[in-house]
C-alpha cells in the first residue's frame, strides 16, 4: 500500500511555527502544504508462510481499515482531525488475498476506490480458489468492478476455459484446395497439376484456446483491459531480479545468485552491497542488489 509520509522537514518546520504562533494567539491552525512538499511511500506486510494464518486476522483489520480511511479521504483531502493527506494515489497489492479473511476492501474497493484514486490488484492462483473464500456471486462482482484482468499459466481447465470466453471468438475464411491439370500435352505427360481453390466458407472459434492459457510459454501472461477484451495482450513478464534497474545517478546489475532480499522502500535500495570473491583466479567487485524498488 503506497500513500503519503509526512512532509519534507523544512515544510513541516514552517507549519509547525505557524500552528504555535496561532496557539499563542488563542486560535487553531491547521497544517496546509503544497503538492512537492510530500515523498510517497510504500509499506509492506510480510508474514512467513507458516506464520500467514496466525497473522490473518489482524492483517485483514488493518488493510480493512487503511482502506476505509483512505476512500473515505482522498489525496489533498483534509480528514476529520484537521490532517491534511498528500497529493499521490494509492495502491493496494494484495497478494495470495484467499489466505487473508474475508475483506470488505477486496468486494467493494474496485467499485469505490476509483473515484478517490485508490487502485487494487488482487492475486490468486484462479477463480475457484477466491470462490474458498468469497460467494460466486462476489467473485463475478469482482470481474465486474476490476477494469483489468492480468493471467499467468493456468492449470485448472475451468478457469481457462473462462478467461477464453472473455475475449469472445472470431471469424476466419477457411478455404479448400484441389489440384487440376493444365490441359495441355505436355503438363499431362508430366504428370504436372495446378492447385486451385474449389470452395471457400467462413467458420467460427476462440480468440483464445484454453489449451493455450493453460501452455503458456515461460515468461509470457495475457492482459484483458476493460473495453478491450476482444483485443487481448500477449505480453513479456518483468522479474525484477533478472533485470537491471536505473535509477537517478546510479546503475545497479542484479545478479541471479544470491536470491534478493525482501523487497524495501526505494530509497533503500541505494544501500546496495558490495562483495569481492575469487572467480578463476581473478578478484572481482560486483554491486549485488539487496532491496527492490516497489511505488
Amino acid at each position: 500500500m503506497s500513500f503519503a509520509e509526512p512532509p519534507k522537514p523544512a515544510a513541516r518546520a514552517r507549519e509547525e511555527a505557524k500552528r504555535k504562533a496561532a496557539q499563542e494567539r488563542g486560535d487553531t491552525y491547521n497544517p496546509r502544504y503544497a503538492r512537492d512538499e510530500w515523498d510517497p511511500i510504500t509499506i509492506y506486510i510480510s508474514i512467513n508462510a507458516e506464520d500467514a494464518k496466525a497473522f490473518a486476522t489482524i492483517t485483514g483489520i488493518f488493510v480493512d481499515s487503511a482502506n476505509a480511511y483512505l476512500v473515505a479521504n482522498g489525496p489533498n483531502a483534509i480528514d476529520d482531525r484537521g490532517n491534511q493527506l498528500g497529493p499521490n494515489d494509492f495502491f493496494f497489492l494484495l497478494d495470495e488475498t484467499p489466505t487473508l479473511p474475508k475483506l470488505d476492501t477486496v468486494i467493494n474497493g474496485p467499485a469505490v476506490g476509483r473515484s478517490k484514486r485508490v487502485s487494487y490488484a488482487i492475486v490468486g492462483q484462479d477463480f475457484a480458489q477466491i470462490e474458498t473464500r468469497y460467494s460466486k456471486a462476489e467473485v463475478e462482482t469482482m470481474k465486474s468492478t476490476t477494469a483489468i484482468k492480468v493471467i499467468l499459466s493456468q492449470n485448472n481447465e475451468t478457469a481457462a476455459r473462462s478467461i477464453s470466453n472473455m475475449a469472445g471468438s472470431m471469424t476466419y475464411k477457411k478455404a479448400s484446395y484441389g489440384r487440376k491439370e493444365h490441359g495441355d500435352p505436355i503438363t499431362k505427360f508430366l504428370d504436372l497439376k495446378k492447385e486451385i481453390i474449389t470452395g471457400e466458407n467462413w467458420e467460427k472459434r476462440d480468440f483464445i484456446d484454453a489449451s493455450f492459457v493453460m501452455s503458456m510459454p515461460v515468461g509470457k501472461h495475457i492482459v484483458l483491459v476493460q473495453n478491450f477484451m476482444n483485443r487481448p495482450i500477449l505480453s513479456d513478464t518483468p522479474r525484477f531480479f533478472l533485470r537491471s534497474l536505473k535509477l537517478p545517478g546510479e546503475y545497479i546489475t542484479c545478479a541471479q545468485e544470491p536470491v534478493p532480499n525482501l523487497p524495501a522502500h526505494a530509497k533503500g535500495i541505494h544501500a546496495g552491497s558490495c562483495r569481492n570473491w575469487q572467480e578463476g583466479g581473478n578478484a572481482k567487485k560486483r554491486k549485488i542488489r539487496t532491496s527492490s524498488c516497489i511505488e
